[in-house]
């Protein structure tokens, strides 16, 4: 009788531990997703902003071209300068933005993304400031030789395009770098 007191004991013991152990592995995948969730919530955030700035650097580029006509035209609208200001001020925040991520996570951002921002031949992040700060520079011009400087130096067809393409290639490599790190953490978890 002594004997199966024991091995009652035992097996309470193993039993004990072995749901001690399920309730530490839960604990620990549930918290592991939730960084997860968080991690992709962060993810989705960043290439969003990244795409956004695609359509930021064309509205800019139509409000800056607009601008210049009614300069040509000697015809003030104001509506039209409050955009491009706005604009150009939000195309330079979320720049900002990205680009303090690029630095401070540069340990889980793609180094190809940083080379990008802030390397030949791109030099995005540097590019992206001085459109925005020449956007709201032609508002303040009254010249039109001063604004056509302007907007054959910032605004001209090739230059809005290569700078759509190296925001575009941006967004693209920040995706593909999400993409692999999914990968990675399903395979993780598939193996789990």
């Amino acid at each position: 009788m002594a004997i199966i007191n024991v091995l009652q004991q035992k097996m309470k013991r193993r039993n004990l531990l072995a749901t001690l152990l399920i309730a530490i592995l839960v604990t620990v995948s549930f918290l592991s997703l939730m960084g997860l969730f968080k991690q992709q919530e962060k993810d989705a955030e960043i290439i969003n902003i990244a795409g956004k700035q695609r359509m930021l650097s064309q509205k800019i580029a139509l409000l800056a071209h607009q601008q210049y006509e009614n300069l040509i035209d000697e015809h003030v609208d104001k509506n039209i300068q409050k955009h491009l200001i706005q604009t150009a001020n939000t195309f330079n925040s979320n720049q900002h933005f990205l680009s303090e991520l690029v630095v401070n996570e540069s340990n889980t951002f793609p180094k190809e993304v940083s080379i990008l921002y802030f390397n030949a031949p791109h030099y995005l992040n540097n590019k992206v400031n001085i459109y925005a700060k020449s956007a709201v520079e032609l508002i303040q011009i009254q010249d039109v030789d001063r604004a056509n400087r302007l907007m054959e130096k910032q605004f001209d067809r090739e230059g809005v395009e290569k700078l759509l393409a190296s925001l575009d290639s941006a967004v693209t490599k920040i995706e593909q770098h999400v993409k692999q790190r999914i990968t990675s953490i399903y395979l993780l978890v598939v193996s789990l």
